[in-house]
């Protein structure tokens, strides 16, 4: 479900999905890691992840801190996609931290201007974050959730702040004739 839902979506998806193996005679199941979008994932020592009964479990956390860390960090923005895998992963430091490090991160001005097509030559800002661009487009005060501006063909609206970090906003693309008339 979730790739057909993805199927749509404008701009990178990335990170990783888990596929389980039938019930070995030993009454264990495989679990293996693999980067989003891979159609046939190959089942190596590199990306098996886990050996699961309905009572123990064997993880091997040493794959969430090489190929899951490499599937966290595979891009600067986008969908990042995490196969729901629970309890296994929480042993991983490097894993973790790279997932709270994605999570919490701020978009960089240049990846916006890229997910969104827009040429960096053509964009004036002396801001180096998304978050900063959005305070200095508003004329440099702190942004109330539901504050909007255009740029080019853009609609930007705050949807949330963190204290005096913005730490949500939709970005919409608009007719032309709508932005002119913003302007």
């Amino acid at each position: 479900m979730i790739r057909r839902l993805l199927e749509n979506v404008r701009g990178p998806v990335f990170g990783y999905e888990t596929i389980t193996m039938g019930t070995r005679p030993d009454g264990y199941h495989e679990i293996y890691l693999y980067p989003y979008g891979v159609e046939h994932p190959e089942r190596q020592e590199s990306n098996h992840v886990a050996d699961c009964n309905t009572r123990d479990r064997v993880i091997h956390t040493e794959v969430f801190d090489t190929l899951g860390v490499a599937c966290i960090r595979a891009r600067k923005a986008g969908i990042l996609v995490m196969d729901e895998i629970g309890f296994m992963e929480s042993e991983a430091e490097a894993f973790c931290h790279a997932i709270l490090e994605k999570l919490d991160g701020d978009l960089p001005i240049t990846e916006f201007l890229e997910l969104e097509g827009l040429s960096e030559d053509a964009f004036d800002a002396d801001s180096d974050t998304l978050g900063g661009w959005v305070i200095e487009s508003l004329g440099g005060h702190f942004p109330e959730a539901g504050e909007t501006f255009v740029h080019e063909n853009l609609r930007i609206t705050v949807l949330s702040m963190d204290g005096r970090r913005v730490d949500r906003v939709l970005v919409k693309r608009i007719r032309n004739e709508e932005s002119e008339s913003r302007k």
